[in-house]
């Protein structure tokens, strides 16, 4: 976690200072955040098609977690499924009004959402293990999204 914490710091640090980055327009960054924000929404569609396809070729698991919770696999999908979910909720708005009141927006919310991509990859990845296994793709996740929605209240407050 301290990784993603420091990825997040240098993140935000090297957009704040990047050389050739030039200001954009508020409807340019927004046109920009949009488009970043489908790929946020695109895992969410995978978690649901995931849990979907488990069900499909299992009949215990076929008649919903409301009767039976099924079996460690579709667990596990669940959990990506619900954390995903949780995830795309709080990025969506965070990186909108990064987008909003941040100059380098345009520059920042697309790095924000490879670096949540990457991290909805490595929790996937290391879900069947557990808290530790996921732990840093929840991290490289969450740290981004606070880290938006500080700066973008910071940014509110101060106009």
């Amino acid at each position: 976690m301290f990784a993603a914490g420091l990825a997040t710091v240098l993140a935000f640090a090297l957009v704040d200072n990047w050389p050739t980055a030039t200001p954009a327009g508020v409807l340019q960054r927004l046109m920009i955040a949009a488009r970043t924000d489908l790929f946020l929404v695109l895992w969410t569609v995978l978690a649901i098609a995931d849990v979907a396809r488990l069900r499909f070729v299992s009949p215990p698991d076929i008649v919903g977690s409301a009767t039976d919770p099924g079996g460690r696999t579709l667990a596990n999908a669940l959990t990506f499924l619900q954390n995903t979910t949780e995830q795309v909720s709080i990025a969506l708005p965070a990186h909108f009004a990064l987008a909003l009141v941040y100059e380098r927006g345009a520059l920042l919310v697309p790095v924000l959402g490879c670096m949540f991509s990457l991290g909805r990859l490595l929790f996937w990845i290391g879900n069947r293990r557990g808290a530790v296994g996921r732990a840093l793709g929840f991290a490289l996740t969450f740290y981004p999204t606070v880290g938006a929605l500080l700066l973008s209240i910071f940014l509110f407050v101060r106009r």
